[in-house]
């Protein structure tokens, strides 16, 4: 909480170095923690989250502000979705390529006991996998999974679309007369 407090959320959307930075530092930060903890992978990624949470809660904020308070929301919503959101895309490529790049770099550098521990679950997993994949019930089992996961998260993006549309409807479905201050 203290680093977001010090550089503003526009100042670290608009430079994507700091937000790299800022990636590493957290996952060092949860590497050096869940080593001296002796805690496994899991603890590990749930320390990167919280390192990171406080920024990008923050950068989701700035975005709904910069989107209630734009004077030009109409000549924003005729630019295209890459240009209109250019800044938070590149702030989640920039956290996600920190926090892969500090990852890979922590396991070939990391003596092998502590590195073992650190990924002992991502470690289990490959085991497990390697050299199954051909196998039609691991890849069916993967699928399958993996479709349960996107018609999970569709399912909660549809909720949460068809609140804020439910709510434009009801702004503006009768004309914009409730817009009028009558």
């Amino acid at each position: 909480m203290v680093v977001e407090s010090l550089i503003s959320t526009k100042y670290l959307l608009e430079r994507p170095y700091l937000v790299i930075v800022h990636g590493v530092l957290g996952t060092l930060l949860a590497a050096v923690i869940s080593a001296l903890l002796n805690q496994n992978g899991l603890f590990f990624v749930f320390l990167i989250v919280l390192s990171l949470l406080p920024a990008t809660i923050n950068n989701l904020k700035y975005e709904e502000r910069k989107k209630e308070y734009d004077y030009f929301w109409d000549y924003l919503y005729g630019l295209n979705f890459v240009y209109r959101h250019y800044n938070i895309i590149i702030y989640y490529l920039s956290i996600i390529f920190a926090i892969s790049f500090t990852t890979a770099f922590l396991y070939l550098l990391l003596p092998a006991e502590i590195s073992s521990k650190i990924f002992s679950n991502q470690i289990a997993t490959i085991a497990q996998i390697t050299g199954s994949f051909s196998s039609k019930e691991i890849f069916s089992k993967i699928l399958i999974n993996n479709l349960i996961d996107v018609f999970v998260l569709y399912f909660f993006a549809f909720l949460f679309y068809w609140r804020y549309f439910s709510y434009f409807l009801e702004c503006f479905g009768d004309g914009g007369s409730s817009w009028s201050g009558s």
